[in-house]
C-alpha cells in the first residue's frame, strides 16, 4: 500500500513538473511577445531562441499525455516501465536534468 503511494506521488510530480515547466515557457513567450508589441508569430520570426525552445515544452507535454494515458489504460507495466527509461534517457539529452531525475525516481519506485 504505502508502495503505491509513493509511486503516485512521483508520478504526479513528474506529471505536474512537465505541465508547470511547459505552461511557463509559453507565459515567457506571450510577454515576451506584448513587451515587443507585436504579434506571437512575430516573436517567433524575430528570435529564434524562443521558436527552438518551443520544441522542448511542447515535447514535455507531448511525454505527459503518453504518460498519462499508459498509466490510465496499460494492463502491462513492462511497457509503462520501458517508456519511463526511455524518458530518462530523452530527458538526459535534452538537458532537463530534473525531468531526468523525476522520471528515474517514477522508474525505481515501481
Amino acid at each position: 500500500m504505502r508502495r503505491d503511494k509513493i509511486e503516485g506521488l512521483w508520478k504526479h510530480i513528474l506529471l505536474g513538473y512537465w505541465i508547470a515547466v511547459a505552461f511557463l515557457f509559453y507565459f515567457y513567450a506571450i510577454l515576451m511577445t506584448i513587451r515587443m508589441n507585436g504579434v506571437i508569430h512575430e516573436a517567433f520570426f524575430h528570435n529564434p531562441y524562443i521558436a527552438l525552445g518551443s520544441l522542448f515544452p511542447f515535447l514535455m507535454l507531448f511525454q505527459a499525455s503518453i504518460l498519462y494515458f499508459l498509466e490510465k489504460r496499460t494492463i502491462d507495466i513492462s511497457l509503462l516501465r520501458i517508456y519511463l527509461q526511455f524518458t530518462v534517457v530523452q530527458q538526459v539529452i535534452t538537458g532537463n536534468l530534473i525531468g531526468a531525475l523525476l522520471a528515474f525516481l517514477y522508474v525505481r519506485s515501481g
